[in-house]
This record gives C-alpha cells, structure tokens and sequence, in this order.
C-alpha cells in the first residue's frame, strides 16, 4: 500500500485513467501480485487503464480490507479467475463477485488496532531507508575506487553537447557519409 516513485503530470499522453473516486485500487492485470492500494482521501492519481477502483461500504474498515486481500490466500485464488494467455487478467465484473467474509466492524477494528503498531514501525524504518539508487552508487564506487568528482569532471571533457543549429553554425566543417 506504499505508492512509490510517483510524478506530477499536467496532461495526458495515453490511454490512462483519472483515478480518484474509488477507494481501493485494484490491477485488472495480475492481480494476483498484490499491487492494490487504497486512496481513502480520494486523491487525484493517473494510472493504467489495467487499475479499477472499487468503492468500500461503510460497513468494512478499508485497512482491513487491503490485508484481507492482500493475503497469501486470496491472492492465490485470483489466479482462477483470470483468462487470456499472454496477458492474465481478472474481468473486474468477477472482482465484484468475490464473496468477503462478514465480520462485524467491531472486530475488523480490533484485529486493525492490533496491526496497527507493526505498521507504525516498518512506516518508521521505511523513512530510514536510503534510496536503493543510492546505495547501489555507492558501493559501485567503492568498489571500484572511482572518484564521483573526478568522473563528472572528465564526462564533462569529453562530452560536449550542443544543438544541431549550434553545430550548424561553427566554422568546423563536418564530412558525413552514409553506408
């Protein structure tokens, strides 16, 4: 439920959804991955037109929901509503069709308030994290004794970027043949 690597955008270039009603945000595609998420604030996302989103009844904790299908066992029975060969999906009508256990609300909080110090931690240590990128960079560094600076400094010597109009106009003349 952590949406990572997200982008601002001020238009649209495909076929994508304006995703901001629903609360929960279910793939058509694979949803057997598990890459739901919930927008309980119903923020303003574009997605994939693979994402449906699923309006929840006040009679079910949203949290609860996303853990229940989430689960191993769910999960694994998604896979027996997909069809296509090449790409696998679930018709979002069979989605809607999947019976949930009926638990009170009462117990649905509770189990909730019972997960819900784990959550607070690993949200915790998550912020600790480095960026993957950042480590990878760094080891990659020092193992092979590269000097980031040193590097920047001579990408910078031997590249030398210019537009085609720039080029253009110098007094260098260029011989290109074609083969």
């Amino acid at each position: 439920n952590i949406l990572t690597d997200l982008v601002k955008v001020s238009n649209i270039g495909s076929d994508k959804n304006i995703l901001t009603e629903g609360d929960i945000i279910i793939p058509k595609l694979q949803p057997q991955m598990g890459n739901f998420f919930l927008n309980e604030k119903h923020n303003k996302y574009i997605g994939s037109s693979e994402l449906i989103e699923y309006k929840i009844k006040k009679n079910y904790n949203p949290l609860f929901l996303y853990y229940l299908f989430t689960s191993k066992r769910f999960l694994n029975s998604l896979i027996n509503l997909e069809s296509g060969k090449t790409h696998r999906r679930v018709n979002p009508d069979d989605l809607i069709k999947v019976k949930i256990p009926l638990i009170s609300i009462e117990k649905q909080n509770n189990i909730i308030d019972k997960i819900k110090p784990l959550l607070d931690r690993i949200n915790e240590q998550r912020h600790n994290l480095k960026p993957v990128k950042e480590i990878i960079n760094k080891t990659i560094l020092s193992v092979t004794n590269m000097n980031m600076k040193k590097a920047e400094f001579k990408k910078e010597e031997i590249n030398h970027l210019s537009s085609l109009v720039e080029t253009a106009n110098d007094e260098l003349k260029f011989d290109i043949s074609l083969k």
